[in-house]
Parts: C-alpha cells; structure tokens; sequence
C-alpha cells in the first residue's frame, strides 16, 4: 500500500485556508419555521453548494451503513472564514477495532467520536450492521480494520458555537419535540474533524468459544490482507482454517473515488488506486471528535430546561435500544464445531516410587531412572507407524539401559500425561493382553498417574498412545468439525 506523498501535500496546502467564496455562506438561510433541513444535501457526493471543509457547518448523525457509524447531517451553524481553522495535516493511520458484543462495539466506537458517555447511541448501529454479516444469530468476533488517509484537520474556533446556529435551526431547537430534533436535526455536531479518506474493512466471525475468538483477532490483526478477499458491491464468505473461523468481510468507505472499488484488481491495488484517487474534490469528513446538540441548548440566552428534556430523550431511546440489543445478542450460541488442538508436552514413565537398584554413577538420578519423550513420538509408536505402541524393551533411559525393567520383570511404577492423550496398559510382553481399567487419559495440562503392581502378571509390560477427539500432533492436520 502507498500514500500519493506529494499530492497529499499539495492538497493540504491548498485546504490551508478557506477561500474568499467560503465566508459568503453567512447568510445564506435565514428563514425561520419548518424547513426542509435536508433539501439541499447530497449524503453520496457531500454538500451541493459547500467545499468538504464546511461539512463543521453540519450536524452529524448515526448510519450502520458509514465508516464509523457516523456520516455528515443537516446545516446547522453560520460560520464565516474567521470561524474555521483549517490546518496542514499529511499522514496516513491504521486502526483495528474488536468486539464480541454490539454494546461493546457502541462503546469503543463512542469513545473513538469523543462522546463516551453516549455510548447506547451506538449499540443500534453496532446491531444491525453486524447482523447483515451474521444471518445464523451465533456468538461473534468483529474486527474493524480502517485505513484513513488524512489531508487537513477543520476546526471549530467559537467556544459559544450556539451563537451561529442558524435562525431557522434555532427556531427548531427551541420549539420543537425531542423526537424531531433527533430524527430531523442528529444527535451531535462536530467540534473538529479530520479531511480526507476512509477505507473500513468488517469481518465478523463465528465462534465457538472465546479462545477461539482470541485467536481468529490475533491472526486477522496480523495478516488481514492475504485473508480477507474484497469483492466488488459488498460481502464475501469465507474460511480460516488456521483458526478454524467461518466469516463474513464488507467494507465501507468514504472520500476518494468509489468507482475504484468496482474494478476487478486484488485488494492491495484497489486501496492504491483509492488513495490516489483523493482529490481536493471528494474529501470527506473523518476522525471526527463530536458534541451532543443538546449542549447548544444549555446556555442562558437558550434554553436549559429544554436541552435536558432533549438530552433525557435521546439517551434514553439510546439507552433502549441497547438494552434490546444486549437481550437478543444473549440469546445467541456458539456454533458447534471446535478446532484441533494440537498437543503440546512430554509423556514421562518412570520406576515406581521406591527406586530401588543402583544408579550413582548419575549426577541426576532422577533422569536416569526415568524414559521422557514428546507426547507426538509416542503417539507414532516405536516403529513410527502411527500406533502409539511402546513395549518397555523399546524403552531406553539415559544411561542407555533398560530402567524399567527389572532383569525379565516389568519396573514402570508412574506416567505422566499432558493434556489429550489417552495410555492403555497391557499384560503382556506381545502388546495383546489389556490390563483391565487401565486406559488412562490426560484431562489436565499435566497428569501422573500411578501404575504399579507388585503382583508380576499385573504389572504393565507396555503400552499404547493415542490422542483424545479434537486433538492432533501434526499442524498441518488441524481441521474443523
């Protein structure tokens, strides 16, 4: 991926400062009563008769279907040139969000905006946009991947904006229900913003536990672009076999030239073209750091009364709706099918706690008297077969002898087992005779297990290795069920 370094440059020096023709905005709507705020936006190409950099003009509104949740509302404020700063800003952010709940995504996703304390107002948006990408209602992972490209930051300069708003929106927020301000007006304004362009990657996975989860972010964070495949106008289904995740991708982008996005090219020449597709022209607002707009209201020569009516309102649709969120979302399962694990650790056969016999010719005696190897080589078996078979005069200790055996007798008194694998003792020198409830099985990381008998027909004179269900020793062996 690249930046167009010295085009970005250029166009942050030519947004350094509006132009003469911005400041002619003042003015422009100044009839009172019920409006058509809407009639002269364009919510796909921006505003119709303003540059990008006057979107500070607007208030801004909640959409499951924008990067972020957030895209550009209705006029609201009367600034002039004087009003908005507009400073050089020539970078290029990554940034990977990840949740397993639509109230922590509205949460992180609130924080992000500079407005936490409004965090339900996301939950909605959260929601929805994940159940288009998660038809079958199971426990997810979601990971939002944005690439931003970032040209200049707009700044609000009045620290009484309420003082600019326009006649007619003033005449609005004052005399109209806390139901139309939200659904006609938005919720927020922005204080500041960033010009330039996002690309918004959504994947969300299913999952069959939160380990799995864990997983399939660290593998996506790591190497999102080799597994995720963009197409053209929208989803794609696909599969990691590492994690053993089934998952949805979309993406969401604003500013630059969506037409890119419809060519056939792989995924890392679209975002090049993208980015060098952004002009002074199609900026759009990103990175916004936003305020509530019952805050224009909470001033003496407003209406304090009336902005806590519009705050209690608002919060509490948002608090609502997240409360039904969070109830269908704890209805939903984790799919039934695990991954793999493959096993890790030794199995350890050791003599019986007496120890009897002379081993001081060892510094370690406690190595000399036992056999250890990976868990993996037993379950191949002496003869790499895969049978996991071992008979104790295929045992060798450290000094090369036969130490758990005792001249023609059976001297194994202890296993150790990692976590699934399973033992079966036999009787038998041959590997025929099964010692009756002698199958063992590693349930725990670590196990030892006490096989001994002093009876010479009991005693274990072999043993089979085998793997518990959903555990494997070859990697390349991991697979779904």
């Amino acid at each position: 991926m690249k930046i167009a370094t010295l085009a970005v440059a250029a166009l942050a020096l030519a947004l350094a400062a509006p132009t003469s023709a911005s400041s002619s905005l003042r003015g422009l709507h100044e009839a009172v009563g019920d409006v058509d705020l809407t009639a002269d936006m364009d919510t796909e190409s921006g505003p119709s008769y303003e540059s990008n950099v006057w979107d500070i003009t607007r208030s801004f509104v909640i959409d499951e279907t924008a990067p972020n949740f957030i895209r550009v509302g209705v006029p609201i404020f009367d600034f002039g040139a004087s009003e908005v700063t507009v400073s050089p800003r020539n970078d290029h952010t990554t940034v990977m969000r990840s949740f397993e709940s639509s109230i922590e995504g509205a949460r992180e996703s609130s924080f992000n905006l500079g407005v936490s304390g409004g965090a339900f107002g996301f939950s909605a948006a959260a929601s929805m946009s994940t159940s288009r990408l998660n038809k079958d209602k199971k426990k997810y992972v979601r990971i939002d991947h944005n690439i931003d490209t970032c040209i200049s930051v707009v700044q609000m300069e009045p620290v009484n904006p309420h003082k600019y708003l326009r006649p007619d929106v003033k005449n609005l927020l004052l005399t109209r229900t806390p139901e139309y301000i939200l659904s006609e007006i938005g919720p927020f304004y922005a204080s500041q913003f960033t010009l330039g362009a996002t690309f918004e990657l959504r994947v969300v996975g299913e999952v069959s536990s939160e380990e799995q989860a864990h997983e399939f972010k660290g593998e996506l964070s790591a190497n999102y672009l080799s597994i995720v495949k963009v197409k053209a106008g929208g989803e794609t289904k696909s599969s990691s076999k590492k994690s053993c995740t089934d998952y949805d991708t979309e993406y969401k982008t604003s500013g630059g030239d969506p037409r890119i996005w419809l060519a056939t090219a792989s995924l890392e020449e679209k975002l090049d073209a993208w980015q060098d597709s952004i002009t002074a022209e199609n900026l759009r607002p990103i990175q916004h750091q936003l305020k509530y707009i019952w805050e224009l209201l909470d001033h003496d020569d407003m209406d304090r009364v009336k902005a806590e009516e519009v705050k209690s309102y608002i919060m509490g649709q948002w608090e609502a709706a997240g409360s039904r969120v969070a109830a269908q979302e704890a209805e939903f399962a984790y799919v039934d099918w695990k991954k793999a694990r493959k096993v890790e650790g030794n199995i350890q056969l050791r003599q019986p706690v007496e120890e009897s016999g002379d081993y001081k010719n060892y510094s370690d005696e406690f190595e000399v008297r036992s056999v250890i190897k990976t868990a993996c080589q037993f379950v191949r078996g002496y003869e790499d077969d895969g049978l996991g078979r071992w008979g104790l005069d295929e045992l060798y200790c450290r000094d090369n002898s036969r130490c758990l055996k005792w001249g023609g007798n059976a001297y194994v008194g202890r296993l150790t087992l990692p976590k699934g694998i399973k033992a079966r003792t036999f009787g038998d020198w041959k590997l025929t005779e099964k010692l009756k409830d002698r199958e063992i099985t590693g349930e725990e990381e670590e196990m030892e297990f006490d096989v001994w008998n002093r009876d010479h027909k009991m005693r274990a004179k072999g043993f089979k290795f085998s793997l518990l269900p959903g555990f494997t020793c070859d990697e390349g062996e991991l697979s779904c069920s």
